[in-house]
């Protein structure tokens, strides 16, 4: 009975650290830093708690300003339950944000089958994905994890001002980030439209780009680049 008491309190006080963490993160619409600290004092710390009797309760909040919390907090739902699984993992709350932006209403789901989907966020890194994974208990080469890195090396050039890159840096980029089969990685993400080939080249002999893991390897010319920058320099 105590096991039982002690557990249910635990997993109170976990709740209670994911609500406090989504609420100080601003993840919530219309919901101030005044009225945020005081939201542990009307008893609202989990979303259970979340009523128009609550929030009206709270100096300073109308009725009319209670009703809009609550319907905010339903809209903003999708970003508490991706909060729900970063914290316990050690990630910060904000990262949400992107995550449901990128990845819809469903994006908790979705980081459930997938951790390594974190990186469509943009603002993640590899070894944030990593962490939550293993918080998820998501092994380590699971099938998702190849076609993330690869995805999230394409960002991380084009941040630097290179829309696109070649086949062996990938792979070479991949491999050395513990992807064990960086070609059926990248197959499985041209396949699924999140890595796109170019209709651009880069000449063997004028490229310096080598696999590190194969010396002396003549480079593949062929580029490839993310869905968006592929459309825009066909666009331009």
């Amino acid at each position: 009975m105590t096991s039982a008491v002690t557990a249910a309190g635990t997993a109170d006080s976990d709740e209670a650290e994911v609500f406090d963490a989504f609420c100080g993160a601003g993840l919530w619409p219309l919901l101030g830093k005044t009225v945020a600290a005081r939201l542990p004092a009307a008893g609202i710390r989990r979303p259970d708690d979340v009523t128009e009797h609550a929030l009206a309760g709270i100096d300073g909040v109308s009725a009319t300003r209670a009703a809009k919390l609550v319907t905010a907090f339903a809209q903003a739902r999708p970003r508490y339950d991706v909060v729900a699984m970063l914290v316990p993992a050690g990630l910060p709350a904000r990262m949400a944000f992107g995550v449901t932006a990128a990845l819809g209403p469903g994006a908790a789901g979705q980081l459930g089958d997938d951790p390594w989907r974190l990186l469509d966020a943009g603002d993640a890194d590899l070894a944030a994905a990593d962490r939550l994974a293993r918080r998820l208990g998501v092994d380590r080469f699971a099938p998702g994890r190849g076609p993330a890195v690869l995805v999230h090396l394409l960002t991380l050039a084009a941040r630097t001002g290179d829309t696109a890159a070649t086949r062996a840096s990938l792979l070479g980029g991949a491999r050395s980030r513990g992807v064990q089969d960086p070609e059926a990685a990248l197959d499985v993400a041209v396949d699924a439209g999140r890595i796109v080939p170019s209709e651009e080249t880069v000449p063997s002999e004028t490229s310096d780009d080598r696999d590190p893991s194969e010396p002396g390897q003549q480079p593949d010319a062929q580029l490839f680049a993310l869905p968006r920058y592929a459309m825009a320099e066909t666009s331009l």
